[in-house]
């Protein structure tokens, strides 16, 4: 069964149980609009809390789509760190998602404000902005599911992803998003089901799209009931 952001985050009462959001940005929380009917505390990351344990967020609902949360366009997979990519062991599986307490002693590439209730196990929303140079990998939607056990590709034919194994792939290519932001309302809102917008602008350093510019969005809600992350819009541009 694959773990959702949800599930998995819960465990740790921290989060993305994130999904799809309509077009435009959401509003932050107020009272009225909680799941739980209490005021939220808003949590500063890092000066309040040390984040999220994960390297990156993608991977975390497992290998096979659509369940899974792997931001794509049907060709590209986008892929932002928002822990150092040098700090990744090479033996961990990133569809584990979740390495603590090694990924907190791991730089953070974000920051970002949570806003927490008690009666809630996860942020009831989030929002983050990256420091000026979050680390985003690009590689093609076909090779990375080769190697994520979905293929007789894969040699040994389990569903996992080592470091090494994505930046491996033909495609791997790694930029620099100068401008990243996201926007976080986890199902545990009233608003549910949880959705997500991210947007990010940088260029490419090295690998085969190395020179060109990028532009990236996506719209995603995530639905508890099924499990499933929805991609109602995502937009990779290469200039």
């Amino acid at each position: 069964m694959l773990r959702t952001r949800d599930l998995t985050i819960a465990t740790f009462a921290l989060g993305l149980a994130a999904g799809a959001c309509t077009e435009g940005t959401p509003v932050e929380p107020v009272g009225a609009a909680l799941a739980t009917g209490g005021a939220p505390t808003i949590k500063r990351i890092p000066a309040d809390d040390p984040g999220p344990p994960w390297y990156t967020p993608v991977f975390g609902g497992g290998p096979v789509l659509p369940g899974a949360y792997i931001p794509n366009d049907g060709t590209w997979v986008v892929v932002p760190f928002w822990r150092s990519p040098d700090c990744v062991p090479a033996g961990f599986n990133l569809l584990q998602l979740m390495n603590p307490p090694a990924a907190f002693g791991c730089p953070l590439t974000v920051q970002g404000r949570i806003w927490t209730d008690p009666d809630a196990p996860i942020p009831l929303q989030e929002r983050y902005e990256g420091l000026g140079a979050v680390p985003v990998a690009f590689v093609r939607l076909a090779e990375l599911q080769g190697v994520m056990g979905d293929s007789p590709a894969d040699a040994d034919s389990d569903p996992d992803l080592f470091l090494p194994e994505l930046t491996g792939l033909p495609s791997y290519s790694l930029g620099v998003a100068f401008e990243f932001r996201t926007v976080i309302h986890n199902s545990v809102m009233a608003s549910a089901p949880g959705h997500e917008v991210v947007d990010a602008r940088g260029f490419v350093e090295s690998g085969v799209l190395a020179g060109s510019t990028f532009r990236y969005h996506h719209n995603e809600r995530f639905e508890p009931g099924s499990g499933v992350h929805t991609f109602k819009s995502v937009s990779i541009v290469f200039d």
